[in-house]
């Protein structure tokens, strides 16, 4: 009897708990709700992590990747997706698909891309290798600031790294001119050639 009696609890138990979990995830977030979490301090985290920060980043990595594919955060503009983002930088600062998310994602209408910018700058100074972060730095120097010559630079680097697709350079040349800086289109042609 007892054989019995305990598989079908457990299947009651789990059959109840996904229902009610399904009715958790069908309802919706009121619009003034405050869904921003509060997070510790990076240095705290490096602390908590007791040197082992690639593991941390990871996490905060994959609370981004998993708060950014919540449908339901696209209405409140994904508040908690810079700072995990910033945590897994603290923590693993040549964490090069972090950047890459960063300067698709926050970039999106209604947030301020220059939370994307400072995530991409540094970018810079740690991954020099990644094509990517330049050119997303270059379009958001373009799309958004408008600022001509700092984005034909920022494409320029993009070309300048090996395996950059061939219209980076088309790009960088293209808005150094537009810009009235021709020195910059020259440096890129030199550099291909």
């Amino acid at each position: 009897m007892k054989s019995v009696v305990y598989p079908v609890a457990l299947l009651c138990f789990a059959v109840g708990g996904h229902f009610a979990h399904r009715s958790f995830d069908a309802t919706e977030l009121p619009k003034n709700l405050n869904v921003e979490e509060t997070l510790a301090s990076s240095y705290a985290t490096r602390i908590l992590s007791l040197g082992h920060y690639t593991l941390a980043a990871d996490y905060y990595w994959l609370r981004a990747l998993g708060h950014f594919g919540d449908f339901k955060m696209h209405g409140h503009l994904y508040p908690n997706l810079e700072p995990f983002l910033t945590r897994a930088t603290d923590l693993d600062p040549y964490f090069a698909s972090v950047y890459k998310l960063a300067g698709t994602s926050l970039t999106l209408s209604g947030m301020d891309p220059s939370l994307s910018n400072r995530l991409l700058e540094r970018g810079l100074q740690y991954r020099n290798d990644v094509w990517e972060i330049p050119f997303y730095l270059g379009f958001n120097l373009y799309y958004f600031d408008h600022d001509f010559g700092a984005a034909a630079e920022m494409f320029s680097q993009a070309a300048r790294i090996p395996g950059a697709p061939d219209y980076t350079a088309g790009v960088a040349t293209r808005l150094a001119a537009e810009a009235g800086r021709p020195q910059i289109g020259l440096a890129v042609v030199n550099a291909i050639l």
